[in-house]
């Protein structure tokens, strides 16, 4: 999930999510987000490094 200013798309999926609630049976169920001025940073850095290597850009915590 990429997040930043003016996003209202990701709030509302976050809020949708939140007012319908999680059924137990369907377990916790975890997602990894960035900030978007990261992921452009991470991005160019890729985009400067060696070529055939694989990057994982996302905050270090997950959320449920």
């Amino acid at each position: 999930m990429v997040y930043g200013p003016r996003d209202t798309d990701v709030f509302q999926l976050l809020r949708s999510i939140s007012k319908a609630g999680c059924s137990k049976s369907a377990g916790e169920r975890w997602f990894s987000a960035i900030y978007v001025v990261d992921l452009v940073e991470g991005l160019l850095a890729a985009r400067r490094g060696v070529g055939g290597r694989a990057y994982f850009l996302a905050h270090p915590s997950r959320f449920s």
